[in-house]
């Protein structure tokens, strides 16, 4: 096989020539797991000169019954039992959400309240905001939303716009109807022309995660894996059991055969091989880059997320950012069980501090640890959250808190003394 392979490491400045083994290339990089897989195993159909071996099925964390018998179930609520399933969740949380993905309409969206489905099912609102969240983070980007707002929400953070500008965002469509860029430039506190190509972002999204004809989407499955060394190391590896089997026919290789087909047929199937090849070793460079970038992640939670744009791998990799978008599109990683899309680990950084080592995310992230630790007939105020975070060496003002904590859907300090207070029996005395 000729060791010549696509390159894909071109920078923004450079214009490559898209030859057709190079466009094939890119349409494999851009595919996701399962599309992989359908489209080699068709390539291999078509041509006598390719053997083809499907993937093990690869599930982590706990099963259950909820979700096996939602994988007996054809279209969304099959593929979102998958994806589920493949997640490291509590019992409690697991079942919430098999019990959301049961109560989906045909458009993904959740039109029943959530305290309506707690109530039902007999789960706690932790177990059933947990829950949702799980089913948030599923394919296609959208499903389990609440509302149009929150749907357009979901699909901009997968796209690597910041919650918090994501939110802004949708909120600004009215300005946005009324072609009022200046108005929306100043809501969202971004140059005109930012505002301009978000507007364009948006623009290109679903009103809801299944459109009327779509095929059934498809589960999430992790190609790489997270991984622990004797020294307590990270590395990132391929996940073997979820890799396809595609390798040539050495003894219809080897035989002399006259005619032009049978030769473009072998060359096809080599310029294939290699476009598979190089997809796997590009997912594995960005794999490593992340994980080295963000290694607080695997120990610490959300809360240690480092800003860290598309933009930014790219640069350090020496490749070209359509290429680490293409990489990042729906590809997904393993660790512990749990199955973490790479997007995840792309945030921008605090609006108020340029030169901050925290992501947007990671403060997000410690907002929401500071509400659910705090006592419950004492919630702290946004500007108790800010005064918090300052001694930590945070430094955000009090709207940002109250943003962030909106976009965590978690009501104001009033709002979570009036949930508890109805939620918890009365006593005598207080």
């Amino acid at each position: 096989m000729s060791s010549v392979k696509p390159r894909l490491g071109l920078s923004a400045r450079q214009s490559p020539v898209l030859t057709p083994e190079l466009h094939r290339a890119l349409w494999i990089l851009r595919l996701p797991a399962a599309g992989l897989h359908e489209a080699l195993a068709r390539a291999a159909a078509d041509n006598p000169f390719l053997v083809y071996r499907p993937p093990a099925r690869v599930v982590g964390g706990v099963g259950g019954a909820a979700l096996a018998a939602m994988a007996d179930r054809p279209g969304l609520l099959h593929s979102l039992g998958d994806q589920l399933a493949a997640m490291s969740l509590p019992s409690e949380a697991r079942d919430a959400a098999a019990c959301i993905a049961g109560s989906l309409d045909d458009d993904g969206m959740l039109d029943t309240p959530l305290g309506e489905i707690s109530a039902t099912f007999g789960l706690s609102d932790a177990a059933a905001r947990a829950g949702l969240a799980a089913v948030q983070s599923c394919e296609p980007t959208g499903v389990g939303a609440r509302s149009l707002a929150e749907c357009l929400e979901l699909q901009l953070r997968e796209r690597g716009v910041d919650g918090a500008l994501a939110g802004g965002l949708v909120a600004g469509m009215e300005a946005i109807a009324r072609g009022d860029m200046a108005a929306l430039s100043k809501r969202l506190g971004v140059p005109r022309q930012e505002a301009e190509r978000l507007t364009a972002l948006l623009r290109g999204l679903r009103s809801k995660p299944v459109e009327t004809g779509d095929a059934p989407a498809t589960a999430l499955i992790p190609e790489l894996e997270v991984v622990r060394g004797a020294r307590g190391a990270l590395d990132v590896v391929p996940l073997r059991a979820a890799r396809p089997g595609l390798r040539l026919d050495a003894a219809l290789a080897g035989k002399a055969r006259a005619g032009g087909f049978s030769a473009d047929m072998r060359r096809a199937a080599q310029a294939l091989l290699r476009a598979v090849e190089m997809r796997e070793s590009t997912l594995l460079r960005i794999g490593r880059a992340i994980v080295e970038r963000q290694h607080r992640f695997f120990d610490e939670g959300a809360q240690a997320l480092r800003p860290l744009s598309r933009a930014q791998l790219a640069q350090e990799l020496a490749l070209h950012p359509s290429t680490v978008g293409r990489s990042v599109s729906g590809k997904a990683l393993s660790h512990e069980g749990r199955v973490i899309p790479l997007a995840t680990f792309f945030s921008g950084a605090l609006p108020e501090a340029a030169e901050s080592s925290l992501s947007a995310a990671a403060v997000r992230a410690r907002i929401g640890a500071m509400i659910a630790a705090e006592p419950p007939d004492a919630p702290l105020s946004d500007d108790a959250i800010r005064l918090r975070l300052e001694r930590e060496g945070i430094d955000i003002a009090r709207r940002t808190v109250a943003k962030y904590r909106g976009w965590l859907r978690l009501p104001s300090s009033a709002g979570r003394r009036r949930n508890r207070s109805r939620a918890a029996p009365h006593r005598g005395g207080s």
